[in-house]
């Protein structure tokens, strides 16, 4: 509980529970805050790359 009254007495934003999120490509389980969960979440960005697939010939701007 002391950990928690010395976070709020520095300003910084309270802590939030980590949740456990499978990586989306691998599997692989990951920890996240539940303040940053998102539909889709990868261990690494490795995983991301193999992930999305941008087709060949095809271009992003």
């Amino acid at each position: 509980m002391a950990n928690r009254d010395n976070h709020k007495r520095s300003g910084l934003p309270a802590l939030s529970s980590l949740l456990e999120i499978k990586c989306e490509n691998c599997g692989r389980e990951i920890y996240v805050g539940e303040d940053y969960v998102r539909e889709k979440m990868f261990c690494t960005l490795g995983c991301m790359d193999l992930y999305i697939k941008i087709p060949k010939g095809r271009t992003f701007y």
